[in-house]
């Protein structure tokens, strides 16, 4: 509540300081007994700013780019208070000092205003230095004047470009357009203020009306005159076709993590779905903008990669479901990015399957039961006696679910690889669920170890490499025991599909590895037991 509505640098009136003029007007009102103009005025602001602040818990900030935006709603109840004020100014008698200060705190809330749109938002917190504190969220950049936002962003305009839409479209027409109907609007607030206050609430005349709705047709007739923004409206039909199976492939409650900028950008404008909840992560420090531009930390380690706390977060929102999607617009076509949320995903998580949207849209479905460690391996639940070709092992295998499953439900499982020499090829998995001597009844997705991540070529001899993933269950697959195909293979240059042989205690035409425990499918539960 003091961000809100108290410090200079996030408060309602600091970042709209014209608000000021609401105090000595809510004191002329309530002297003159109009007391109702006040407590709407106080009402509205406290019942925006409480409500926000219970509902949103720990994201009470409300984001970056201008903290109290949330509470915009509550401006023009404040400006009511704020018109004897104004009458002042326009009708007198008025001290001396009275308009040159109006004048001047008028002038402020433009200077402010302008600073805040005039560069893109994430300019602020890229130009506070080290010793600001990393106040770029919150805290004392909200209090100490020389990080103000209107502070530190004008320092910034002799280095980076203007970002007015107009200016970054080239409609240098618009500002035109802009200050007719600011001029058109300013000359009906001075008109309605040489009224008396009271005046101004009586029914409008049609001269009034009309004159309105002149400036609200020059308004709207401005802003159609903006080009499309490429910025956010650039045509992405891959992540419009996605966007149109989210509500089809997920339920209620589910959680979709964003992990780039361009797809929030995308999302904000046209992400306006029921559900699934979208959560969008900052970008992180192990990520590679470019090709040009390396990452600023490099490790082994995933969860070093990610943004600070970014990694409490995910397993938050993960322990809470049974699956978590992602939506990532890049991927293993572009060989320099990094996508620090996918390999911790890999390594924490299990995934479920991949579903292509094009080269810049991908929704990745993740189990949620935890894996094992890939620092710390530890032992696997069960023992597995399969080598494929002469150097791969999959010496075991965990089932966290354990055995026992009913139609539809994940399972995920982690196997335990090794090799016993350096490889050249980069082989896949792929493996099913199948009864003695029937055909394939279930089968997991495709795709290289810890989703592409620990791709064969890099193994190094004797360390063993985890690899987890998940299939989901048929609804409809019918009862019994099934056993666990695994198969690795790759297709080389001429499009041909090579698999490695298997040997081991229970192998399948050659190429087929057989692991020994079984998974029982029980009975599935009926439509009605289902339905309640």
């Amino acid at each position: 509540l003091h961000s809100y509505l108290i410090s200079p640098g996030g408060s309602l009136w600091g970042t709209s300081p014209v608000l000021l003029l609401a105090l000595p007007g809510a004191w002329l009102l309530w002297r003159s007994r109009r007391v109702r103009y006040v407590l709407v005025a106080l009402l509205m602001v406290t019942a925006f700013a409480l409500t926000f602040a219970f509902w949103q818990g720990i994201h009470w900030f409300g984001g970056l780019s201008w903290p109290p935006r949330f509470l915009i709603p509550a401006v023009p109840f404040l400006l009511l208070p704020a018109l004897p004020v104004l009458e002042r100014v326009t009708q007198g008698p008025r001290p001396r000092w009275l308009l040159p200060a109006v004048t001047l705190l008028t002038g402020y809330s433009l200077w402010v205003q302008i600073s805040a749109t005039s560069l893109p938002w994430e300019a602020y917190g890229s130009a506070l230095p080290p010793e600001a504190g990393g106040l770029g969220e919150w805290g004392g950049g909200l209090n100490l004047l020389r990080w103000l936002r209107w502070v530190v962003i004008p320092g910034q305009w002799a280095e980076l470009p203007l970002d007015f839409a107009w200016l970054r479209l080239q409609a240098l027409s618009w500002p035109l357009l802009f200050g007719a109907s600011a001029t058109f609007a300013l000359w009906q607030i001075r008109r309605q203020l040489r009224r008396q206050v009271d005046a101004a609430f009586r029914p409008a005349r049609l001269n009034d009306l009309l004159q309105t709705a002149a400036m609200l047709l020059l308004m709207l007739f401005a802003l159609a005159l903006l080009p499309p923004d490429p910025l956010y409206d650039a045509p992405n039909e891959a992540l419009a076709g996605l966007l149109q199976r989210l509500p089809q492939e997920t339920v209620p409650g589910d959680v979709v993590l964003l992990n780039d900028l361009e797809l929030e950008r995308y999302l904000v404008n046209y992400g306006r779905l029921d559900w699934p909840r979208l959560v969008s992560l900052p970008f992180h420090p192990g990520e590679g903008a470019s090709p040009e531009q390396p990452p600023e930390i490099r490790s082994d380690n995933p969860e070093v990669l990610l943004q600070e706390s970014a990694a409490q977060q995910i397993m938050a929102l993960a322990g809470s479901r049974e699956r978590i999607w992602l939506l990532a617009g890049n991927g293993p076509y572009l060989p320099w990015s990094i996508r620090p949320v996918e390999r911790f995903m890999a390594e924490n998580y299990y995934i479920l399957r991949e579903i292509e949207g094009g080269p810049r849209a991908r929704l990745l479905e993740y189990d949620t039961m935890p894996a094992p460690d890939s620092l710390l391996p530890g032992v696997p639940d069960w023992r597995a006696d399969l080598r494929y070709g002469e150097h791969i092992e999959l010496t075991g295998y965990s089932l966290p679910r354990g055995l026992q499953y009913q139609p539809g439900e994940s399972l995920p499982v982690t196997f335990y690889w090794q090799s016993l020499t350096r490889l050249t090829h980069s082989w896949k998995v792929a493996w099913f669920l199948a009864k003695a001597d029937s055909p394939p009844a279930a089968q997991g997705q495709d795709a290289a170890m810890q989703a592409g991540f620990a791709p064969t070529s890099g193994w190094r001899p004797a360390v063993p490499v985890l690899d987890n993933r998940a299939l989901r269950l048929p609804p409809d697959m019918p009862p019994g025991d099934y056993r666990i195909l695994v198969v690795l293979y790759r297709i080389d240059e001429a499009g041909e599909i090579i698999r490695l042989a298997a040997s081991g205690e229970q192998t399948l035409e050659g190429h087929v590895g057989v692991l020994p425990t079984r998974i029982r499918v029980a009975q599935g539960a009926s439509s009605s037991s289902r339905s309640g």
